[in-house]
């Protein structure tokens, strides 16, 4: 047995188990266009195991491969949700605004619905803040 096939036998159920997108769901074997398929037939090829485990593991990737999907919350401060440019972010990260959402925020309190004590308290706290 060829080493890619020796590591591919070890590797594959293990991929299998956490999804990996080498998988081929119908066979449940390796995709033959997959990177770890490609990884095994440079094995069995006889090219250098560091060289081909570098390419597959810690080579850079072209944009679009093994790309995940990960959702990331932006405060963004406006009078109205019409005023918030979302082809403008959308360009600027490179992914879609999923919604936008107001959050109310936190009223402030006024010192002179404060007691005498609680406002000797609240600009304790704001000059220790400075």
């Amino acid at each position: 047995m060829k080493l890619g096939d020796t590591i591919s036998a070890v590797a594959t159920p293990i991929a299998r188990a956490f999804g990996a997108d080498c998988i081929d769901q119908t066979t449940g074997g390796l995709r033959n266009d997959s990177p770890c398929a490609k990884a095994r037939d440079r094995l069995n090829a006889g090219e250098n195991f560091l060289g081909v485990m570098w390419d597959r593991f810690f080579a850079e990737r072209k944009k679009g491969e093994n790309m995940k999907t990960f959702i990331i919350q932006v405060a963004v401060d406006a009078e109205r949700s019409s005023d918030i440019d979302q082809k403008k972010i959308e360009e600027s990260c490179g992914g879609e605004v999923v919604s936008v959402n107001p959050r109310p925020v936190a009223p402030v309190q006024r010192l002179a619905n404060l007691g005498a004590a609680q406002q000797q308290q609240a600009l304790k706290s704001d000059r220790d803040t400075k």
